[in-house]
């Protein structure tokens, strides 16, 4: 699909494509681009958004809050932190092939998950499935559906993100309930929000 972007920061992402593309195409700048789908995983400091922010209130055993669009549910395509660094060694190591250079990649898992169902996921691996959701309204202007076609990547670049979404939220509610754990070694206080933050890859 075309880099058509109608809102502000859609349209700041598609101008980024078509500078990229023309440099490439104009001098033969040695540029790849990549789109990605929702990226999640440890060391994500922003609790506001759905993941992070929904294993923290578990942690604490609190209700999650999930915003909703006023018909119907926002559905997203995730990429796990460690598939997104799989994706740019991918695009590292072929960018300067003619075939790739200033062409666009997509990696994401390449399906659609409505908010709850992911909600429900971190719940059932923090056992926390007996704590309902709550819900609020939101009038935020953002796309409803969103769904990655990865095939190109996979294709060109011979790039597979292996993480299914059940393990990436696996490993990355067992990240934060380590690092709410050691608040001292990690520089976290989980009542006031971050105070810092040590990024750990085992």
């Amino acid at each position: 699909m075309p880099s058509i972007g109608r809102h502000p920061y859609d349209c700041s992402k598609s101008c980024e494509d078509l500078i990229s593309q023309a440099y490439a195409h104009s001098y033969g700048l040695p540029v790849a681009i990549g789109h990605f789908g929702n990226i999640y995983g440890g060391g994500d400091p922003h609790s506001s958004s759905l993941i992070p922010g929904s294993i923290r209130r578990f942690y604490k055993r609190e209700a999650p809050i999930i915003r909703l669009p006023k018909l119907g549910d926002f559905q997203r395509d995730y990429l796990y932190v460690k598939d997104l660094i799989q994706s740019y060694m991918a695009l590292y190591n072929g960018w300067d092939l003619p075939a790739v250079r200033g062409q666009a990649f997509n990696w994401a898992m390449g399906g659609s998950w409505a908010v709850l169902e992911v909600v429900n996921l971190i719940a059932a691996v923090m056992n926390c499935s007996d704590i309902e959701p709550v819900f609020v309204q939101t009038d935020r202007s953002e796309i409803l559906h969103q769904k990655v076609s990865v095939q190109k990547a996979a294709e060109m670049l011979n790039c597979h993100p292996p993480y299914r979404l059940e393990q990436g939220i696996a490993e990355t509610a067992q990240w934060y309930c380590k690092y709410f754990e050691a608040p001292v070694l990690l520089g976290n206080d989980i009542n006031s929000g971050y105070t810092g933050m040590m990024v750990r890859w085992e």
